[in-house]
């Protein structure tokens, strides 16, 4: 019966000791021990910076020189090859037209004004002057012959009727007046006849007559001037409407040309930004369709206008495009200058945004302990690589700039 307590016994002691040693576990040894984790990254402290506050808006190309050829007169298109994107010089025959028809309504003109001319040359010709004189000379001459027949023909009546000459004598005298008279009027017969015909009125007539001759010539060349049809500046023709054999009307558009080498990108910017800018400011001009590309160009004019719907005005860039990197009709982004800040900027490696384009997200921040936090941030202007932080961080405080992708908020990190 002892023996018998004595194994009950030990056998509770063995249990209680075994219940003591699982409430009770022995401490882990130093080799045990969980190490504490510290990440590698890099920081920098944050600061106060200069910076330039720039305004972004989407702009069109636009040809600083543009035209539009059309047909200043009708007719059936005889040349005109594809010109498409090709470029021409000012001045270049672009097109002829068939004008056949005019040309012959030319030539008769012409005629008529070789016919008035000699018309004109007809009644001012020497030979004319020449018998004018010879008839006036013997017109003086008939009448003083007239004046001396009668005078001598009254002597001898007078003689007769006092006896002094013979009846035959008196009629001999009477005769001579007669045939005076008759020679005097057939002199000034015809000086009248010559003077009606190269009287002063027949030769401003011939010459009113030359001049309506002359002036239809002019009219009807004129037409035959715009049977070639020229460039009237340098450029690329960037579409063309018509093609050889076509009959167009008067004003049809032929092609349109473009002169590339310098160009105006027009974008729209609200009317506040409107008041800050000025002409002659830069602006930098970015290709949508090349990108990392940054040309450079001056403000030319400021929209006078807003658009009462979304309050914003036209800005005008113009830049040079002689290596052609610009199309026409491309879209840009235009960025301009409004002001300059000190501002607390950051890298925009130490940036993580909430979703593209967003203007808030949330950075590393290294406190003394060396321990990363992620603090929520609010999103200003961009530019170079670094970004303005309006709200949720000061000057003075460290950023990580490399290894916070997926850096666990409240890890500790170290250089």
């Amino acid at each position: 019966m002892k023996r018998k307590l004595k194994r009950l016994a030990l056998v509770g002691l063995i249990a209680l000791l075994y219940l003591a040693w699982r409430h009770n576990p022995p401490p882990p040894t130093p080799a045990e021990s969980t190490p504490e984790v510290v990440v590698k990254v890099q920081w920098q402290t944050v600061r106060r910076q200069p910076m330039l506050r720039e305004t972004t808006a989407q702009g069109t190309v636009t040809p600083l020189r543009q035209a539009t050829v059309s047909a200043v007169q009708g007719g059936v298109i005889r040349s005109l090859r594809l010109l498409k994107n090709q470029r021409v010089g000012a001045g270049e025959i672009l097109a002829t037209l068939d004008l056949r028809d005019q040309q012959a309504q030319r030539n008769e003109a012409a005629a008529l004004v070789q016919e008035a001319q000699i018309n004109l040359d007809n009644l001012q010709n020497s030979s004319n002057a020449l018998a004018q004189a010879t008839a006036e000379k013997d017109l003086r001459q008939a009448a003083s012959t007239l004046a001396n027949t009668q005078a001598l023909y009254r002597r001898r009546e007078a003689l007769f009727r006092q006896g002094g000459v013979a009846l035959k004598d008196l009629q001999d005298a009477k005769l001579a007046a007669a045939v005076a008279q008759s020679n005097y009027d057939l002199s000034l017969r015809s000086n009248q006849l010559l003077r009606t015909a190269t009287r002063p009125g027949s030769v401003a007539l011939a010459r009113i007559k030359l001049e309506e001759a002359q002036l239809r010539v002019a009219t009807l060349q004129a037409p035959l001037r715009f049977a070639e049809i020229r460039a009237p500046i340098a450029g690329t023709v960037t579409d063309q409407f018509q093609y050889q054999g076509e009959f167009v009307p008067p004003g049809t558009k032929l092609l349109s040309l473009a002169d590339l080498s310098e160009v105006i990108v027009k974008g729209q910017f609200p009317d506040t930004v409107l008041a800050r800018l000025q002409v002659g400011q830069s602006a930098f001009v970015q290709p949508l369709d090349r990108p990392g590309l940054k040309l450079t160009g001056k403000i030319t004019a400021l929209g006078a206008v807003t658009d009462p719907q979304n309050r914003s005005g036209e800005v005008w860039v113009q830049l040079s495009n002689r290596d052609g990197k610009l199309r026409s009709g491309g879209f840009c982004d235009v960025v301009v200058e409004t002001g300059r800040q000190v501002a607390v900027l950051v890298p925009d490696a130490a940036l993580t945004l909430d979703q593209p384009g967003s203007l808030r997200g949330w950075v590393a921040v290294v406190d003394s302990a060396q321990v990363a936090h992620h603090r929520s941030v609010v999103c200003g202007f961009h530019r170079a690589g670094q970004t303005e932080i309006v709200q949720g961080l000061q000057a003075g405080e460290k950023v990580v700039t490399r290894g916070n992708v997926g850096l666990p908020d409240g890890v500790k990190v170290a250089l």
